[in-house]
């Protein structure tokens, strides 16, 4: 199956967010110099040939090289291929949420679900009532965009650094794509006032839906605005079909309690058994 990191408007998008010398592509992976490490930009499940196999391996001369969100079956693969002069580590496994909802189900799913998620999904019934909300189905792209830069840069995200804007412009990377290639869907929530305090986005490839990013301000995690914006897309999206949500996590309860599948996912890193990389 494809899936939207081997995309060719999506491996294009990384010459944007870092410098040409730090990226190294081939015929189907993209990697990227991270300084201490070589990092592939490619997740899941991916196909390489050899092409893409003598750019790895001339990278692990280098650095050592990461693997991240993989599909635990990827782990063969590499082994396979790469065990005379290197090692292959798993440092991370885990079972990533799956999400399945049937049509028109949504209230039936979450019945099934513990008392957080229905606690979580009574906070929503009413605040979908009270509340403003944006979607993408009647405002501008750049407009919503807005909105969910500024409620990353309002959020603890940008005390710890890892907002958008210092994770190399990760926004790049999802508002080109999903302005071309990919269905996107976002609904963000805001205050009384007006102001945006709770975003969450997702877009679909390959008839699967990613949870890609979501948010709240500081204001917003008192109403668990990002959590409500989830919500308020899962009814949005399960009204007129049957829906599947990758939802690209790790270690994230929320998703852990809400999802009704699972697939096994891992980190690994390769490097040269002599250990001077």
């Amino acid at each position: 199956m494809n899936n939207f990191t081997n995309d060719e408007l999506w491996r294009k998008i990384l010459y944007f967010r870092y410098p040409f010398e730090k990226v190294f592509s081939s015929k189907n992976l993209d990697f990227v110099d991270r300084d201490d490490f070589i990092e592939c930009k490619q997740n899941f499940q991916i196909n390489v040939n050899e092409e893409d196999l003598l750019l790895l391996e001339k990278l692990l001369e280098m650095k050592e090289v990461k693997f991240k969100y993989m599909d635990e079956n990827f782990y063969k693969l590499i082994k396979d291929k790469f065990t005379s002069k290197y090692t292959v580590n798993i440092d991370s496994k885990w079972e990533n949420p799956i999400i399945k909802i049937e049509q028109n189900q949504l209230k039936e799913y979450i019945d099934s679900k513990n008392e957080n998620i229905k606690r979580d999904y009574k906070k929503y019934l009413v605040e979908k009532e009270s509340s403003l909300f944006y979607d993408e189905e009647n405002n501008d792209f750049y407009d919503l965009w807005k909105n969910i830069l500024f409620i990353d840069q309002s959020s603890w995200k940008k005390t710890e650094e890892t907002d958008m804007m210092n994770l190399e412009y990760e926004h790049l990377q999802y508002m080109f794509f999903c302005l071309k290639d990919a269905k996107y869907y976002v609904d963000i929530m805001c205050d009384k006032n007006k102001e945006p305090i709770g975003y969450s986005l997702m877009f679909e490839y390959d008839n699967i839906l990613y949870a890609a990013k979501w948010g709240a301000t500081d204001e917003g995690r008192k109403h668990k605005a990002g959590i409500v914006c989830f919500f308020r897309q899962l009814e949005r999206l399960s009204k007129n079909r049957n829906i599947v949500i990758d939802t690209w996590s790790r270690n994230n309860l929320f998703f852990e309690k809400i999802s009704n599948e699972g697939i096994a996912r891992i980190n690994l890193t390769l490097r040269r058994k002599n250990g001077n990389n």
